[in-house]
């Protein structure tokens, strides 16, 4: 028979389904950032090229984090609080606003479904 702990670690519902997304959102930005999608090629030409590789290793950082979460593991949500961080400097510095605000919604919906959950 499974202990009540057992069938809280199962049983994952909006988290799971949250990480789920959140690991395929990066994936997905992943790929696009790699081949030069994701506005890289529509930039200006006096604009720096270093915010995509900064958003590109913090996207491989949030999407390894977010597999951390997964797993149950502190490390994966603190990996992917710095992860956001990071990407969100490199979005301000950038002058995307409407990025940062999509990073800050993102943090504000994991903290309200990690409330209440252990990690180990």
């Amino acid at each position: 028979m499974a202990t009540a702990e057992h069938t809280e670690r199962r049983r994952m519902g909006c988290l799971g389904i949250w990480l789920a997304v959140l690991i395929a959102a990066n994936l997905y930005a992943i790929f696009e950032y790699a081949t030069g999608g994701l506005g890289i090629y529509y930039r200006s030409p006096e604009a720096p090229l270093w915010p995509y590789y900064v958003f590109l290793i913090s996207t491989a950082a949030a999407g390894v984090g977010a597999v951390g979460l997964w797993l149950g593991r502190r490390w994966g949500l603190y990996l992917f609080v710095i992860a956001y961080v990071v990407s969100q400097l490199a979005g301000m510095l950038q002058g995307t606003v409407v990025m940062a605000l999509h990073i800050v919604l993102g943090l504000l919906v994991l903290y309200a479904l990690l409330r209440g959950r252990e990690l180990e």
